[in-house]
């Protein structure tokens, strides 16, 4: 997670070696060399450092950012979904945009119609959430909710092979939809990198100011990051790899700047088996997306696509949904494509908690539907 920023507007000039460099950066990481993006584009490394330059300055790569395990420093992570009641007292948007840890929102649409909102709360305090969403209950600002807890999650980038930047993705839907059926009739075992009993990391402050710095731009030397926090360049090296190593830094993922704001598309399933089948044709669509999990049987795809290929993916979604117990889809929109970041703001380093100030926040929710 990292604070959202106003980025520039892309130009006009953005070519097929400027779509292999992004496609190679997306391959490694994101924190890569010029010289290791020439082994895989061909192209000369002096040739990448100038298309680099040229991309972020053109506003292309608006932001590289670090991704981070929640739960392992503590953290619990949710997917809220709020049907929005038509009689409500105040404003829903209002109040989700007042809570700093609801750290990111947008419209939505499906089997709940209101808002669907990302949170974090403290694993000391796992009924937070809970709370504030039953106080959004009883005051008639929501008249239902949705609660998916993310235990663990992988992050797909888009395969961008499949892109052409003047016209859009191209890919066959119908040749999709026959080799999810095949996968997931055939016994062969697929991998999903998900763990199923995350643990709780040692950090301390100084590791949350690192992070912090590195979900605002995770593009910077070592020395502007020693700098920032106040270490040298092979103490913030030592960190930095230690925190991959644990797991806390799952990767790092360049913020694309787009052309048209695309559509999110949340997808909930319980899956009684085939499980790792069915989610490894999620990981063969070639759009970014994201795959949360909450247990052995519950998943949430978020997966962002062009409303264009929506049809598409809704034909292959009425094959998978025979697969599962239960299911269900939500569409969303404007929500911003890196989210803000909270880092140490609620750590109390004396007490060694995350320290949200829920009781705060349902007393000011009473407060505004006085108003």
């Amino acid at each position: 997670m990292a604070p959202t920023r106003k980025v520039k507007q892309p130009r006009t000039g953005f070519d097929s070696k400027d779509l292999a460099i992004v496609d190679a950066l997306g391959q490694l990481g994101g924190k890569v060399s010029a010289e290791e993006l020439a082994e895989i584009t061909g192209y000369a490394a002096r040739t990448i450092r100038h298309r680099l330059k040229r991309l972020r300055d053109n506003g292309y790569l608006a932001q590289l950012y670090a991704q981070t395990h929640e739960y392992r420093l503590g953290q619990g992570d949710v997917i809220l979904v709020l049907q929005e009641s038509s009689m409500r007292p105040c404003s829903l948007k209002d109040i989700l945009s007042s809570i700093p840890w609801f750290y990111y929102h947008g419209p939505t649409y499906g089997k709940y119609n209101g808002y669907i909102t990302h949170a974090l709360y403290s694993l000391d305090e796992p009924d937070s959430i809970p709370r504030i969403a039953n106080e959004l209950l009883s005051l008639g600002i929501i008249d239902d909710y949705f609660f998916f807890e993310t235990i663990d999650y992988e992050s797909r980038r888009g395969n961008f092979k499949f892109f052409e930047y003047n016209k859009g993705w191209n890919w066959d839907w119908t040749q999709w939809i026959a080799e999810t059926e095949q996968r997931i009739s055939t016994s062969r075992n697929h991998s999903i990198a998900l763990d199923f009993n995350p643990q709780v990391m040692s950090f301390d402050t100084t590791d949350l100011k690192l992070l912090r710095e590195l979900k605002i731009e995770s593009h910077r030397t070592l020395k502007e990051l020693g700098d920032t926090v106040g270490l040298s360049e092979t103490q913030v090296k030592r960190r930095i790899t230690r925190l991959e190593q644990e797991g806390i830094i799952k990767g790092y993922r360049w913020n694309l700047c787009k052309i048209e704001l695309p559509l999110y598309l949340y997808v909930f399933m319980e899956i009684p088996e085939n499980t790792e089948a069915i989610l490894m044709s999620f990981y063969h669509l070639p759009f970014p997306c994201e795959i949360a999990m909450e247990s052995r049987t519950k998943y949430c795809v978020r997966i962002r696509l062009y409303g264009t290929e929506l049809p598409g993916l809704l034909r292959g979604l009425t094959r998978i949904r025979g697969y599962t117990r239960s299911f269900f889809v939500q569409l969303a929109h404007d929500i911003p494509d890196v989210p803000a970041d909270l880092s140490d703001l609620y750590y109390n380093e004396s007490s060694g908690k995350w320290e949200y100030p829920v009781d705060d926040v349902l007393s000011q929710i009473r407060k505004r539907c006085k108003q």
